[in-house]
């Protein structure tokens, strides 16, 4: 199974496992592309055989994916490789996701040369038409805590507008932000815009000693927590070994 290198990682990134309190509760999915499920008829077969919680859109809903601009400036959104994971996340009983919609490393070139208006409402924009696509399970904002891009440039009232603007068009959608290491709790209890999920990457190699407690930590605030990407480098000469420091830890 050819499995995705750009970040030279040996596991597909993007996998979903709900943290929740035993292992048999928890529903396991996987972040694909449309050309995998489409080109691949093993590699369609076993997803559709071993997630049995979440697929991940895991380029699909980005900005350099779906944003576009005609040469009068004018931004429209194309989510028709989104409407190919989602079509078959619904076929095979699984609940489809949106993951990092807004990130910082995934822009387009004429990104920031947009005044901030109308950055603003492309974002907003962004948003509708992945709901007018059939997203219910949104992961709006991607790594906010590293204060750049975007999140640099439309100052701190932006995340929270745009999680609003997003309860506002579907208030039953699911609302997810995805950090790339564990923010400190007082971080997410100032959190007051409406959020469902807090994704953390677990990146192996990458984790806090204290994760499983800032889980709960989470949680109690009422929080469910989502590890959005589960991945070990492909430049580690031992694989096996870093899974088994990985279980110890």
């Amino acid at each position: 199974m050819k499995l995705e290198h750009r970040w030279k990682y040996i596991v597909p990134l993007a996998f979903i496992l709900f943290a929740a309190p035993s292992a048999d509760a928890a529903p396991f999915g996987c972040g694909t592309k449309p050309e995998w499920l489409l080109n691949n008829s093993a590699y369609s077969a076993a997803v559709a055989r071993e997630c049995s919680g979440y697929l991940t859109a895991q380029n699909s809903c980005k900005a350099h994916k779906t944003w576009r601009q005609n040469a009068n400036g004018a931004i429209s959104y194309d989510y028709s490789a989104w409407r190919t994971v989602k079509g078959f996340a619904d076929a095979h009983g699984m609940t489809p996701r949106c993951h990092a919609m807004i990130w910082l490393e995934s822009t387009p070139d004429w990104f920031y040369q947009l005044s901030n208006s109308q950055l603003r409402a492309g974002a907003m924009g962004a948003v509708t038409a992945a709901i007018n696509n059939g997203a219910r399970h949104l992961e709006i904002v991607n790594e906010p805590e590293r204060g750049l891009g975007v999140y640099e440039k439309l100052g701190p009232d932006f995340i929270g507008d745009l999680y609003r603007h997003a309860r506002q068009q579907c208030p039953s959608c699911v609302l997810g932000i995805n950090f790339l290491n564990a923010p400190a709790l007082s971080y997410i209890q100032a959190i007051d815009y409406p959020l469902n999920v807090v994704g953390l990457e677990a990146h192996i190699g990458n984790f806090a000693p204290n994760l499983e407690s800032w889980i709960r930590e989470v949680k109690s605030l009422g929080f469910k927590v989502f590890i959005t990407e589960f991945d070990t480098p492909a430049a580690t000469r031992e694989p096996a070994q870093s899974f088994a420091a990985m279980a110890k830890r």
